[in-house]
C-alpha cells in the first residue's frame, strides 16, 4: 500500500460519473451535481467558501455546468463548517 504524498491534497479532476451525474469535489470531500430538466442539484458544498470558489465552481464550469443553474443544494449533515460554502454558492 502506498502512502499519500505530503503537502497539498490530491484533487480529483471533475468527472462525468454516468448519465447526468458529475463529480465536482475533491478526494477528501466529495461533491456531486445531478443535471435535470429543471436545473442542477448539488450534493454537498465542500468545506468552506475558498474551496467552493477555487474547486467547486471551476470544476462545475469545466464540465459545462453553470452554477447559476443550481436549483437545490443537498447536504447530508449539519455542520457549521459548511455555512461559508453555502453562502458562497448561493448567488
Amino acid at each position: 500500500m502506498s502512502a499519500a504524498p505530503a503537502g497539498e491534497p490530491v484533487v480529483a479532476p471533475p468527472t462525468k460519473v454516468f448519465d447526468q451525474l458529475y463529480s465536482v469535489g475533491q478526494n477528501a470531500v466529495s461533491a456531486y451535481v445531478l443535471k435535470t430538466s429543471a436545473g442542477l442539484i448539488l450534493f454537498d458544498t465542500l468545506d468552506n467558501a475558498d474551496e467552493a470558489r477555487t474547486l467547486l465552481v471551476p470544476n462545475m464550469q469545466a464540465l459545462g455546468l453553470d452554477p447559476r443553474d443550481l436549483k437545490y443544494i443537498v447536504v447530508d449533515r449539519k455542520s457549521t463548517r459548511l455555512n461559508s460554502s453555502h453562502g458562497y454558492i448561493s448567488y
